[in-house]
């Protein structure tokens, strides 16, 4: 959201009429916002520097987060050939018959 030229220019003109140490309190200020929102963004990113899996604390404070599945290249899609594995062709083998079953 862009503001007005009017409103910038007069936002400028306050600016420059603000004292070294009044400027450098501003900057501070300024610093300190930037790297809570940073944190904020990590954290809403998932890529947080503490997890239970860069540190030592349990994974129930995590916030939750799906695990992303590994892609597949092209290449090895075409790799892969279509079909069963090689072997019978699947029809019943011959029964073989125990002393026990030709009893009658």
């Amino acid at each position: 959201m862009k503001k007005p030229a009017a409103t910038r220019q007069k936002e400028k003109t306050q600016i420059e009429q603000l004292s070294q140490a009044e400027l450098v309190e501003m900057v501070l200020g300024l610093q300190k916002i930037i790297e809570e929102l940073q944190e904020k963004l990590a954290i809403a990113t998932g890529k947080s520097r503490t997890t239970s899996q860069t540190s030592s604390i349990p994974p129930s404070t995590d916030l939750l987060q799906k695990p992303e599945k590994p892609t597949l290249k092209p290449e090895e899609d075409q790799k892969k050939k279509p079909g069963g594995q090689p072997g019978p062709d699947g029809k019943n083998s011959k029964r073989v018959w125990t002393s026990r079953q030709n009893r009658n």
